[in-house]
């Protein structure tokens, strides 16, 4: 019989738990006491494992996060994705989101996929009281 102790989702399930259920974890106050659950289905370890296999395969690479894709709904099938560290950042639930283009998506994001330094846009736009557009679209002084 495998161990679950050495399985590559082990830790990760495990933390899912904690985070959910220990309120002397650390992340507890931003899931668990948020009201996020873990659904009946992924509180066995194996069923868990099969779930995350069968419809997301492996993480590309093994720093790869598991994370809820839709902040506001609980640890359950159809809500997991991977991502790198990056992504999982950029995932938080404290993030400001800046809409542009019809899309929500946090600033390091935005910067990220338009090749903007990320600190300049940002005192653009919060301390010199720049329009998104304006931040995002004028690429004079960059550096």
């Amino acid at each position: 019989m495998k161990t679950k102790y050495r399985h590559y989702l082990y830790k990760r399930w495990k933390n899912m738990l904690d985070n959910t259920t220990n309120p002397n974890c650390h992340n507890y106050q931003h899931q668990g006491a948020l009201g996020v659950r873990v659904d009946r289905e992924f509180w066995d370890f194996w069923r868990f494992v099969d779930h995350v296999e069968t419809h997301l395969g492996r993480p590309v690479k093994p720093r790869n996060y598991l994370i809820r894709l839709d902040k506001n709904k609980h640890w359950e099938p159809g809500n997991l994705s991977w991502a790198t560290p990056q992504e999982s950042g950029w995932h938080r639930r404290d993030n400001m989101l800046i809409k542009y283009r019809g899309k929500k998506k946090p600033l390091a994001e935005w910067c990220s996929d338009l090749d903007l330094p990320y600190m300049r846009t940002f005192n653009r736009i919060w301390d010199y009281g720049w329009t998104v557009k304006d931040a995002f679209t004028i690429r004079e002084n960059l550096q």
